[in-house]
């Protein structure tokens, strides 16, 4: 008997959570691409399987397979987009940080202008030059904008 099909042929029924939400098989491995199919996710999601600290969770690839009898039930989550606005058009990504120079080629930004992340009062906005980087993942929207530099008369 194959090792891979003994919960398939004991007719056992395994659990497991994707985005906590419950899924069950009878199937002892599935792969990354089965359990993204089984949760109607696109197949460029980023999956990971949720491991007990201290280690990091898994990052599981299409073709990797899961072992699903172990003890507890499996849970995977996705990678959630970061979403972000720039000249007021959304925009969304997987990294975390994103620099001056990718918002500017994002935005089609001429070289001339200033990019600007939108700080909430009483601060002023951030001046975000080419090579600063930009961390996404913090509480609430970022929003960039741009705009041609301040002059004075003289």
């Amino acid at each position: 008997m194959n090792p891979l099909t003994k919960a398939e042929t004991c007719g056992r029924v395994l659990s497991f959570n994707v985005e906590d939400k419950p899924y069950s098989t009878e199937k002892q491995y599935l792969t990354g691409a089965e359990i993204k199919q089984k949760a109607g996710l696109s197949k460029d999601t980023e999956l990971f399987l949720t491991i007990s600290a201290p280690w990091k969770d898994d990052p599981i690839s299409d073709d990797e397979q899961v072992d699903l009898a172990r003890p507890g039930i499996e849970g995977f989550y996705i990678k959630k987009k970061l979403k972000f606005t720039l000249d007021c058009k959304d925009y969304e990504t997987d990294r975390q940080y994103i620099t001056g120079t990718e918002l500017r080629k994002l935005g089609k930004i001429p070289a001339d202008y200033e990019i600007y992340l939108s700080i909430s009062g009483p601060y002023e906005d951030e001046l975000i030059s080419d090579d600063v980087r930009v961390n996404l993942a913090r509480p609430g929207i970022e929003n960039f904008y741009s705009c041609k530099p301040n002059t004075t008369n003289g």
